[in-house]
């Protein structure tokens, strides 16, 4: 199964712009990094300081669901994402935005996160077999922008920047 990584450079201090946020998440594809895990998804989640213990203990959550969790046919989340989501939600990127990120896994064994507010709403999805894609509305402006996550990387950029500066 093939999954993304997440490269996480350390933080720049200054203003985010869209060329911080390029060298900031690059998504690569595929990774042996994370293709080839071979423990379970129990013990998938490395040794890192979370910032946020609750996102800590969603992840885990995340990474204990078994096939069939939706009492179907749903796939658990790979343990390569459940490392990639580690590496992301503990990034200087998320850490400083004013929102927590809302961890949803998907049916077919993806995660989303998930970032709403009164002024933007922003949706992230990886799996292990598409690249990774997302989901922009400025409620603001009225703007909206479905894509792969390599591209608007400036609208990208405005949403980050959105939510950092949420009270």
């Amino acid at each position: 199964m093939t999954a993304f990584a997440i490269n996480v450079t350390p933080p720049q201090s200054g203003i985010l712009s869209a060329d911080r946020l390029r060298r900031f998440v690059s998504w690569a594809h595929p990774s042996s990094a994370v293709r080839d895990i071979q423990s379970p998804a129990s013990s998938t989640l490395a040794q890192t300081n979370f910032v946020d213990p609750v996102l800590e203990v969603r992840l885990k959550e995340i990474a204990s669901l078994a096939p069939g969790w939706d009492e179907g046919t749903a796939l658990p989340v790979d343990p390569g994402l459940i490392r990639v989501a580690q590496a992301f939600i503990s990034s200087d990127l998320v850490t400083h935005t004013s929102v927590r990120p809302d961890l949803v896994p998907t049916f077919d064994g993806g995660l989303l996160f998930e970032w709403h507010t009164e002024q933007v709403d922003l949706i992230i999805e990886i799996d292990s077999v598409s690249a990774p894609t997302f989901y922009y509305h400025d409620n603001e402006l009225g703007q909206e922008i479905e894509a792969p996550l390599g591209e608007h990387v400036e609208t990208l950029t405005t949403a980050f920047r959105k939510l950092m500066m949420i009270p």
